[in-house]
């Protein structure tokens, strides 16, 4: 294999994000994945949400859960009691009135007594563009590599209705805490892509994992440092 050829397999298609192992096995797999997915959407093997992302999940959970013959229900304040005999919950509802179930599937920071893991955060950052600077109508998962440090970024344009019109967006994000030296790591893979334009806003923020502390509740977990949702689906 030729060096960048190499790179660009290891960090772009198999997804090595530089601090966890990824072995021979493990990379096959997410290599085959990769491919199989190539043109299935698009010219991309990635299927980008519109709006950003966050809307799309919500409906694409929504279907899954009725299929499964599950009842969703958004916007509404819940108080969950465990049954005295371990037989399942109550679950009362503001507005619908009170149900009970066997098991109960959240994410763990609705949990009050939910347990974080810093050493599972993931480190993020977004920059919002003055204008497009990797194409107007195109969305693009890059991998910046500096001395095997590698920064996952998410580029997305006005094609996905996630900026205005003539604006861009770019996500960032890196396994472990957000010390100053994470962020300096972010800062930089941002800076080298975006250096053709004038940055509108950015932010750094990070992401713990959870797990909820009841042992009978089925938590979600965080969204971890891959592109897609296996493991949080798993």
């Amino acid at each position: 294999f030729d060096g960048k050829l190499l790179d660009a397999v290891v960090y772009s298609v198999a997804r090595a994000d530089g601090v966890h192992r990824l072995g021979a096995a493990e990379g096959c797999e997410r290599v085959k994945k990769y491919v199989r997915a190539m043109g299935r959407y698009g010219r991309m093997a990635y299927l980008c949400a519109m709006y950003g992302g966050g809307s799309e999940l919500a409906q694409a959970f929504c279907r899954l859960c009725a299929v499964s013959g599950g009842t969703y229900i958004l916007g509404e304040n819940v108080e969950i009691a465990q049954e005295d005999d371990s037989s399942g919950f109550t679950v009362k509802t503001s507005e619908h009135g009170t149900v009970k179930t066997k098991n109960i599937v959240m994410d763990p920071i609705y949990d009050p007594e939910a347990v974080f893991d810093k050493e599972a955060a993931v480190s993020r950052a977004f920059r919002i563009l003055e204008k497009p600077v990797l194409g107007d109508d195109t969305t693009a998962v890059v991998s910046h590599v500096d001395s095997q440090v590698v920064t996952s970024l998410l580029y997305l344009t006005q094609a996905t209705l996630a900026v205005p019109s003539g604006q861009s967006i770019i996500y960032a994000w890196s396994p472990g805490p957000l010390t100053s030296q994470k962020r300096m790591q972010l800062q930089r893979a941002l800076d080298d892509v975006s250096s053709d334009a004038n940055s509108l806003f950015t932010a750094y923020f990070e992401v713990s994992d959870a797990k909820c502390a009841n042992g009978r509740y089925f938590g979600t977990g965080a969204p971890d440092s891959l592109v897609d949702f296996d493991n949080t689906v798993q």
